[in-house]
This record gives structure tokens, sequence and C-alpha cells, in this order.
């Protein structure tokens, strides 16, 4: 890293000079891997008036930007930390706003660097919640949860999407540099249905959704999370739709061969239903028909130790689909997790259930239905992000 940035030592009067003539209104968004929170980040930035440049990771995954690309004012991609370095001095932003997940070599490099103000947004936090053995048993993981320590700790400014900081912080005793602000993921709240509480009252059939990336039983059979067949049939033994719209950018051979139980499932019975990924907004939109969306943590449906996760995980861990099913205007089923079962039943928006009314007593979840309907309402407008955004400006504005 000392060499390459020996290097740019031609660029060390520019990087000066940037400094020196930040561009206020300008917001450079940077990250490896693409996810909906960078999108309603930017969305919500330039609804203020801010212009807003993603550099972006190219890699397979991250395909779904082009797609959302109308959200920025400028993107760019890159392979390597060091081209991320390139690009990134080419800007004079108030701050640059670096997401990671799981691996942190470019948030590590640019940090070190010194290019400007960074606030860093760790998407989901790996030491104390993915296990040791884990980690070790991933090469691509391995060694990571040292640069994620030096990025909390060295960034100007933390951007929480859950209360991950507060338990490393506690636990391992991580001193950060930088203040912290706890801002969600939010939702969107820039449509609205029609009379969801009326709707809900003359269903009569339920139907559950789930969203997102999944364990697959055939792949990791130790897993906690790999519940969602168990699922499908304890729901369809009580006459109870489940839909599963999975998160996976794969062909269609490689969707039926990892699903290929799910789609012998389907084909036994009337209420499982298996749906092909589909683009982000376009997904919102579908799963608007449905009665509730779920999260659950195992078949036992509390936290329960296993493969991958531990217990803090679901304690201190926030989901965005959490907000993509409030903002379908869509009850949550959830688990016991501590900070989700405080943010979400004081809105009024979410049940608690045990295994045992999952596999034979869901049927009263109906007649909560319209009263949770119509608190979602208030719960969009609570959690909309354009209303939030200023409290991330001033955020921003403070570190300077």
């Amino acid at each position: 890293m000392k060499k390459f940035l020996r290097n740019l030592s031609h660029k060390k009067n520019l990087i000066i000079r940037k400094i020196k003539n930040q561009n206020k209104s300008e917001i450079v968004l940077i990250s490896d891997v693409f996810h909906p929170r960078v999108v309603k980040i930017a969305y919500a930035l330039r609804k203020k008036n801010y212009r807003v440049i993603l550099l972006c990771k190219n890699t397979p995954n991250n395909e779904g930007v082009k797609k959302l690309i109308n959200y920025f004012d400028e993107v760019n991609y890159y392979n390597t930390p060091q081209e991320a370095l390139v690009l990134a001095i080419k800007y004079k932003p108030l701050v640059y706003h670096i997401f990671s997940c799981y691996t942190y070599d470019t948030p590590e490099f640019l940090i070190k660097s010194n290019i400007g103000k960074i606030v860093f947004d760790n998407y989901d936090g790996l030491q104390g919640f993915i296990k040791s053995e884990t980690i070790k048993s991933n090469d691509w993981m391995r060694g990571q949860e040292v640069k994620e320590q030096f990025c909390l700790e060295n960034a100007d400014g933390l951007c929480c999407r859950s209360l991950e900081t507060q338990y490393q912080k506690r636990k391992f005793g991580y001193k950060y540099k930088g203040e912290r602000i706890l801002f969600l993921d939010y939702c969107w709240n820039n449509s609205t249905q029609g009379n969801k509480a009326s709707e809900l009252t003359n269903l009569e059939e339920m139907h559950i959704v789930y969203i997102g990336g999944m364990a697959v039983e055939k792949e990791q059979p130790d897993s906690p999370l790999s519940y969602h067949l168990w699922l499908a049939e304890a729901l369809a033994s009580q006459k109870i739709h489940y839909h599963i719209y999975p998160s996976y950018n794969l062909s269609e051979k490689g969707f039926n061969d990892k699903f290929s139980d799910y789609i012998e499932l389907e084909k036994k019975t009337p209420y499982f239903h298996l749906h092909k990924k589909r683009d982000y907004i376009e997904l919102l939109n579908k799963i608007t028909q449905y009665s509730y969306g779920i999260i659950i943590s195992s078949r036992k449906v509390h936290p329960i130790e296993g493969a991958g996760h531990t217990i803090e995980k679901h304690d201190y861990a926030m989901g965005n689909k959490f907000f993509d099913y409030i903002d379908a205007e869509l009850p949550i089923i959830i688990s016991s997790g501590k900070f989700i079962n405080w943010l979400f039943k004081r809105q009024g928006v979410s049940v608690n259930i045990t295994e045992e009314s999952l596999t034979n007593k869901l049927d009263p979840l109906k007649e909560k239905l319209p009263e949770l309907a119509e608190n979602i309402r208030e719960c969009k407008k609570y959690f909309c992000i354009t209303e939030n955004i200023p409290r991330l400006i001033k955020f921003y504005e403070a570190i300077q």
C-alpha cells in the first residue's frame, strides 16, 4: 500500500486542493457490495439537492446497479481498492460514505489513504456476530475481523443500521475515533397502496411472504436458518400460503439445482409458492398483495445456537427486509430478537409467535390484520427515509 501511495505522490497537491475546495453539496458513496441501503440513501440525499456519486465494485453480484442507475448523478466502477482510490480523489465531496459487508479491504485502504472525511457504514458486523470457527474456515473471511476493527475505530464517523457497534464496543473494547449515528434502512414511502386494512378483512386465506437471502436445507443442513421447507409444510397444514422470493442472481439451471427440493414441494401442495428473483422496485410492488411478511430465526422460531451466526447477531442486528415489508404495508411476523422487537412492537406493526402457534394455531393472526394494517400507514411515515435524511446530513456536517 505504501508503495502505491508513493506512486500517487504527484497527486498530493491535488488531494490537498480538493480538501480546501470542498464541494459541500456533493456526497460520494463507495460500496463493494451493492444493496438497497445505498440506493435509499442516494435517493433521499438527491431529494435534498445533493449531488450523489456512486463508486461501485465491478462484480456480477452488483449488476443491479445498472437497473437503478437513475438514483445517482454519476456511477463509476472499480476492481481493486487502488482503483477505488484513483476514482475517489477525482471528487471533493462533503464526505465519502463507505459501505461494507464482511470484507473490508476497500474501506481499510481508503481510510489509511487519508483522502478526506470518511463515514463508515458496516452493513453486517463480523466480529462477535459470525462464529469464529466460521470465519477461520472461509478463506475470503479469514483475517477480515482485524480490518473491520480498524475501519470502525479510525473512520471519522460511523453510520450504524443496527446496534452491532454498541455490542462490539462493550464486548471487545472497541474505541471509536468518530461519533456514531443510528440510521436505519428506513422506508421509501413514495407510493400509496389502496385501503389495505379493508382488503385484508375480506381475505379468505392468509398469504405469508419471505424475501431475501436464505439458508437452503441441502446446502446448510446444520444451520438454524434452514427452516423454510419445514415452515412451508407447517403453514400448508393450516391452509396458509407461503411465498418465497430468494435474492440470488442465478441462471435458470442454477436456480433449479439450488432449490430442487422447493420445486418438488411446490408440486405437492397448492399452499407453497417459489418465485424467481425480481428487480428490487418490482418486488416491493409485487409483495403488497400478501397478508404478512415473516422473519424468524429457526424451527424453534426464536434464535438457537447453530452454524454461522451467534445469538448476539439476532439480538443486535437489523435487516432491510423489515422496512421492505412495511413499505409494502405488510405486518411482520418476527422472532425474539431484542432490537427488532423493541423497534417494531412499539409501532404496533409486528406480532410474536411461538413454535406451537406456528405449527397449529395461526388462525388468530387473521383477526389482527386490519388493526396492524392501519398502524402500518403511520409507521411508513415515521420510518420514511426522506424524513430522516436531515439527521444524516447534520451528521455529515458535524464531522468536518
